[in-house]
């Protein structure tokens, strides 16, 4: 599609002539283009990204070629990292561990990756040390990185600290486990 194209077809979809279209518009006119859905986090995603935070969820005429190719993008990270999801949890039971997610974080951002969204995407998180689905992890994954990138020995010490905190969750799990078997042979 053409930039004329696109103008156009942003004229027809701005039906009340605001000059800006809402996210559940873009949403309807993503999910007609490529016959398929696309999370609404990625639409609210995509034009804070590419308008700014102050835009409300509004996207204006001039933003709009460049929110369509930010959701492109991160359609098709998505899909990759779904891949690349599934490949890591080997025991197919749709969740891996924090340390394995840490590693795809690694993997995806590459140099780029941030403690900064690491620490973010953990933050959000009810059990820091539970393991992760897939779907809490890719809008962190497809979101542009936050903060500078960390270097090797940082990533090291986090690493090492992400495995002793699973190691000691495990623990602990185990040791509720024990308590429960008790009680049910008393």
């Amino acid at each position: 599609m053409g930039i004329l194209d696109l103008e156009l077809m942003f004229d027809l979809l701005d039906t009340d002539m605001r000059g800006y279209l809402t996210s559940n518009q873009l949403q309807d006119f993503h999910e007609s283009l490529y016959f398929s859905q696309i999370d609404s986090r990625h639409i609210e995603a995509a034009i804070r990204t590419v308008c700014g935070d102050a835009s409300r969820g509004l996207c204006p005429r001039e933003h709009f070629t460049n929110v369509l190719q930010e959701l492109d993008r991160r359609k098709a990270l998505e899909e990759k990292i779904y891949w690349d999801f599934k490949t890591v949890d080997v025991e197919g039971k749709g969740r891996i561990s924090l340390k394995t997610a840490l590693l795809l974080f690694k993997a995806v951002h590459n140099e780029l990756f941030s403690m900064k969204t690491w620490r973010s995407f953990l933050s959000q998180r009810e059990y820091p040390e539970a393991d992760v689905c897939f779907d809490e992890i890719k809008m962190f994954l497809c979101n542009l990185v936050d903060g500078g990138p960390c270097d090797k020995e940082e990533f090291d010490e986090e690493e090492k600290s992400v495995s002793l905190r699973c190691c000691n969750n495990e623990y602990e799990n185990l040791k509720e486990l024990e308590k429960l078997q008790v009680k049910e042979i008393t």
